[in-house]
């Protein structure tokens, strides 16, 4: 499962969101201002480290997402978790608590979540 950097992640938000798309298709979609060579190079290097694949339509690339949303949030997290947390999720959660990252009404609606996986 590749790495991503920031950017990169950014791109692959968009083919999540919007499924396949060309080089200035998602340079347009982007919240930030980046040069066209710039996106290509990414895409690139995304399609390099396996995450991303092109076929030809005309004269442009279209470039698909290979690897999910989901499976890259699993590993994102569990390596947050782990690196930061020894592997505790509880600790994550007692975190974003004592930052006030989650409101005692959230944390609620995940207890709800949570009774209602165990029924």
């Amino acid at each position: 499962m590749p790495e991503f950097g920031r950017r990169e992640l950014e791109l692959m938000q968009v083919l999540w969101r919007y499924g396949d798309q060309t080089a200035q298709e998602i340079r347009q979609r982007l919240g930030v201002p980046l040069a066209d060579a710039t996106v290509r190079t990414m895409l690139r290097i995304l399609e390099e480290k396996g995450a991303v694949s092109h076929v030809k339509s005309g004269r442009a690339f279209v470039y698909r997402a290979r690897t999910g949303a989901k499976v890259t949030l699993r590993r994102m997290l569990g390596g947050i978790i782990k690196g930061f947390f020894d592997g505790s999720a509880e600790a994550l959660v007692a975190h974003l608590v004592s930052e006030k990252d989650i409101t005692p009404e959230a944390l609620e609606e995940i207890r709800r979540q949570q009774e209602k996986l165990e029924q």
